[in-house]
């Protein structure tokens, strides 16, 4: 299947390939891109690594968008990315970006303690908007922006890439197929791991300044409950297994996820957790931590009296990778299992595809604000009730 080129500095982005169109079927949407048709104008906040490599590059690529603008507080760094995408205009003031009159969206990539402010700002302004996950580090900021965006009608969505994921896509479709059929009988249980590992997998760096740092951060606004102890698990909880959290919701449409219980641990400064969750009577158990290995390590498995469906997530910034479905079925005598390999297609690229459509009003975004503001209610709720070790 045919993969936009790299985009380098030597490269007229004119010459790309925009005639071809690729379209494949996601259970209820048709996501077709390539047409060459601009249909939405979009600036930046933000140009520093996950600006650059998981947005910038592949809003570029998509054919129906066009990067006008770019916002940033480091001058250099903020000339030199420009100049390599031929983007037309650039600030260093938040305001002057938001009062272009061209912009139609903004993509946010903050630190999360960041995002809220900006995020604010955005969405008053009446323009849509991409913020990174969470949306939000308190569940109350979080409603506040959902609410702006119902208020303007304007699409608010967040980077959950693992719901444009086709893998994880084709698991949907299946995991609704097996229980609609009943030829695995009933759901007994999901469990799902995320233990960390190489996520960046050699991705090609990104433009930087070593002498030109990120400004600081803003002081993180935590919620009043998590005690200063507890707040690095809570940001690591917040900011790594919530995609988690977002996947299971995302793959049990019909079921309300409850949480149960929690035992949380931060030893050697390594966070480490085991979560139980509830879904309509079936448990549901995510463990996570942070380990130094050379692969990623992320699996979501559904268990069936006959059988089970285990759903394997690549790494978040592995370009040429989707999802990897395995499905074993069993007789109590004999067993066999079947692997579904989608097409190799970043999850990253076709998210951008999907927030531009939406933004344009073709279809909705798979991702928005009103459902991902549960994710930091479960959260929250984690660290309210469960046990920090």
């Amino acid at each position: 299947m045919f993969l936009f080129p790299p985009i380098d500095g030597g490269k007229d982005l004119q010459e790309l390939d925009t005639t071809r169109i690729r379209s494949f079927f996601h259970p209820g949407n048709l996501i077709t891109f390539g047409t060459g048709t601009l249909i939405v104008k979009v600036g930046f906040i933000g140009i520093g690594f996950m600006g650059q490599v998981a947005h910038l590059d592949n809003y570029i690529r998509t054919p129906e968008c066009e990067v006008t603008a770019l916002c940033d507080v480091r001058p250099r760094l903020l000339k030199s990315v420009a100049a390599k995408y031929r983007i037309p205009r650039t600030y260093t003031s938040l305001d002057k970006l938001l009062d272009d009159p061209e912009l139609d969206a903004v993509i946010c990539c903050q630190h999360p303690s960041n995002t809220f402010n900006l995020a604010h700002k955005v969405l008053s302004k009446g323009k849509h908007l991409l913020t990174g996950n969470p949306m939000s580090t308190r569940l109350e900021d979080a409603a506040k922006l959902v609410k702006l965006a119902q208020e303007n009608e304007i699409v608010y969505g967040v980077s959950c890439l693992k719901r444009y994921d086709i893998g994880v896509d084709a698991a949907r479709t299946e995991l609704n197929r097996i229980m609609e059929t009943g030829e695995m009988g009933a759901l007994l249980r999901v469990d799902a791991h995320c233990f960390g590992g190489d996520w960046i997998n050699e991705i090609r760096p990104p433009i930087d300044f070593p002498d030109e740092p990120p400004p600081e951060h803003p002081q993180t606004s935590y919620p009043d409950f998590v005690k200063y102890d507890a707040k690095p698990a809570f940001m690591e909880y917040l900011t790594v297994y919530i995609h988690n959290i977002n996947l299971i919701r995302y793959l049990l449409p019909q079921s309300e996820l409850r949480f149960v219980h929690a035992l949380i641990s931060n030893r050697n400064q390594t966070v480490s957790h085991t979560t139980s969750f509830g879904a309509d009577g079936v448990p549901v158990c995510l463990r996570g931590t942070s380990s130094n290995a050379h692969e990623w390590q992320e699996e979501t498995a559904f268990t069936f009296e006959k059988g089970r469906l285990t759903l394997k997530t690549p790494p978040p910034l592995r370009m040429q990778a989707s999802a990897v479905v395995e499905i074993y079925r069993s007789d109590g005598h004999a067993g066999k299992t079947h692997t579904l390999h989608s097409p190799r297609l970043w999850s990253l690229m076709l998210q951008a595809a999907g927030f531009t459509g939406a933004a344009a009003g073709i279809g909705g975004f798979r991702a928005p604000g009103e459902d991902c503001i549960e994710d930091i209610a479960l959260v929250e709720e984690i660290f309210k009730k469960g046990k920090l070790l």
